[in-house]
C-alpha cells in the first residue's frame, strides 16, 4: 500500500522571523501531486486571508513536487502568517496505488 503524500518542507519554516514582506511561500511534497487550483492553499496573515498565485507550477492543473505561492502585494511586516495545503485537494499523481 501506497502512503499518501505529505508536505517535506515548507519554505520560509514555520515560526521563522524576519521574513521579507516579498518572500515567496514554498510547499514541497514527499511525491508528485496533483494540484488542480490555487485553493488547494490558504494563506492567512494577522488572522485575515491573503491573495496569492500559484507561480510554479506556472500553470495549473498540474503534476508537481512542489508549488511556490507569491502573496499579492507582499506579506504584511510584522504579522504573523499561517499557510495550509489541504489534503484532500492534493492528491498523489500516481492513482494506481491507493491511498491518494
Amino acid at each position: 500500500v501506497d502512503a499518501a503524500p505529505r508536505v517535506t518542507t515548507v519554505v520560509p519554516a514555520n515560526g521563522a522571523t524576519q521574513v521579507g514582506t516579498a518572500a515567496t511561500i514554498t510547499v514541497s511534497f514527499s511525491e508528485p501531486v496533483d494540484i488542480a487550483s490555487a485553493a488547494a492553499f490558504s494563506l492567512e496573515c494577522g488572522g485575515m486571508p491573503m491573495g496569492y498565485t500559484v507561480t510554479s507550477p506556472a500553470l495549473l492543473p498540474a503534476s508537481a513536487s512542489s508549488a511556490t505561492l507569491t502573496p499579492f502585494g507582499g506579506l504584511p511586516e510584522g504579522a504573523n502568517c499561517s499557510f495550509t495545503a489541504f489534503a484532500a485537494q492534493l492528491p498523489d499523481s500516481d492513482s494506481f496505488d491507493p491511498p491518494d
